[in-house]
């Protein structure tokens, strides 16, 4: 990212937009934008790759933010570094780590939400033409006064790979209703 793109994001993110990516990922270019809705709210995804261009399935950084509120609906940070490895970080600590994110991006998530499950959770992305599995904790939970869904993967080095939130889940229609946007493969049908 160019000094430009890094002040348009810090813009439209609050608040701590430098706790979010690393100093390498900060280097990402600009590579798409794309509007739409996002369960019935207006909302922009930004992504950026170390490509000049866009790669789906490969690493990237990916940003989903409410036109309305301005607040993060999800963050997507699929890179090498967290391939598949037996150090995780334990539960416990990827619960704590998820809640000091959401008090900095979500912060009504808290008001009244049940931490449904926590355990590991597998991404693919290519690398140098072959696939990888990158591994984190995922922490699901549910917030109680929506009824909607929201998680977190935190990766080995204790960051935050990935977050989404306001998804309805609907186990008799077999699961997710709301629109993927931070999944390539959906990505890949609506460009």
């Amino acid at each position: 990212m160019n000094s430009t793109q890094i002040q348009q994001a810090k813009n439209i993110l609050k608040p701590n937009f430098q706790k979010l990516l690393q100093n390498a990922e900060r280097d990402f270019n600009f590579v798409l934008t794309k509007q739409g809705l996002h369960n019935k709210q207006p909302v922009t995804l930004y992504r950026f790759e170390p490509n000049e261009s866009i790669h789906l399935e490969q690493q990237h950084v990916s940003l989903l933010i409410n036109d309305t509120t301005k607040n993060l609906q999800g963050l997507v940070r699929l890179l090498p570094k967290y391939q598949s490895s037996s150090q995780q970080v334990s539960k416990e600590i990827a619960l704590q780590i998820t809640l000091n994110f959401l008090k900095d991006y979500a912060p009504d998530l808290l008001e009244n939400y049940n931490n449904n499950w926590i355990n590991t959770h597998n991404e693919t992305i290519i690398v140098d033409g072959k696939k990888n599995t990158l591994t984190g904790m995922k922490v699901k939970c549910r917030d109680l006064n929506t009824g909607l869904y929201f998680w977190t993967i935190i990766g080995p080095d204790q960051t935050v790979m990935v977050f989404e939130r306001d998804i309805d889940w609907d186990f008799i229609r077999a699961g997710r209703q709301t629109q993927k946007w931070l999944h390539d493969s959906w990505l890949a049908k609506h460009l």
